[in-house]
C-alpha cells in the first residue's frame, strides 16, 4: 500500500479523526463542504 515519507498528522474533529498515513483511518466524506446555503 501506498505511504507517504513524511509523518502525517491526525486531526479530531468532533468524535471524527482524519488524516494519517493512507489506510491508517477510515475515508471521510465531508458532503457540505462547498455547499451554500
Amino acid at each position: 500500500m501506498f505511504k507517504f515519507n513524511k509523518k502525517q498528522k491526525i486531526f479530531e474533529i468532533g468524535k471524527v479523526k482524519i488524516g494519517g498515513q493512507p489506510g491508517e483511518l477510515p475515508t471521510v466524506l465531508i458532503g457540505s463542504l462547498f455547499h451554500e446555503g
